[in-house]
């Protein structure tokens, strides 16, 4: 009976993910769902999905909250995981991987949108705030701390609205790029995925050395 069991699962779900003596989990913040799928909200989640593409990886659901497939490198497997829950409720997801990994928040990088950069620079931090994120403060809330790394990835502010209006940031975030970024952002997508790959590879100083630096245009 367990045999067919497992037979009709790979049928349907594909191969049994397994989470037993990962490295890292690399998690890309974004809402699920076609129509959500080219705003700025979900670069981090395009990123992670550059990754496995990269890889000729497959995402599948995982035994939670997410879609994920593990990654085997030559210094430690990681797991790419995309969120099935709305972005601010992405601590669910992150409270499932740690049970079933056993691994700590500071063995999970967190790949995300930043408001506070521009579109074209990256930023990748140990640990830190989570300056209005909805997915950072879930995950922070989730986990009890804020000591995990971070690959920000710079969307930009919404132009300056006319004297006496308040700017709607929630529209920008929610929105997709425009016409004309697309080219920068396909180059950020891809300069995100080399930072993931260095990070897992190297290590967060490395990687931060040779990234923060960077503006890709």
């Amino acid at each position: 009976m367990r045999r067919t069991l497992a037979r009709l699962r790979q049928r349907f779900l594909g191969p049994c993910l397994d989470y037993a003596e990962l490295t890292a989990i690399v998690i890309g913040l974004g809402n699920p769902g076609r129509r959500n799928a080219a705003t700025r909200h979900n670069l981090g989640w395009r990123v992670v999905e550059r990754c496995a593409a990269g890889a000729r990886l497959d995402f599948q659901p995982g035994r939670g909250d997410f879609f994920a497939t593990r990654w085997r490198r030559p210094e430690g497997d990681a797991l790419l995981v995309l969120p099935t829950t709305f972005m601010n409720r992405s601590g669910e997801a992150g409270r499932q991987l740690l049970g079933l990994s056993g691994l700590t928040p500071a063995r999970c990088l967190v790949v995300a949108d930043d408001l506070d950069l521009p579109l074209g620079r990256l930023r990748l931090r140990a640990q830190g705030g989570p300056g209005g994120h909805g997915g950072l403060v879930s995950l922070a809330a989730a986990w009890g701390e804020a000591a995990f790394p971070r690959l920000r990835l710079g969307i930009g502010r919404p132009p300056a609205p006319p004297a006496g209006e308040a700017g709607d940031a929630v529209t920008h975030v929610l929105g997709p790029f425009a016409p004309e970024e697309a080219a920068q952002v396909a180059a950020v997508v891809d300069a995100g995925a080399e930072a993931v790959d260095c990070f897992l590879a190297e290590g967060l100083e490395r990687a931060a050395s040779r990234f923060n630096p960077r503006a890709i245009a």
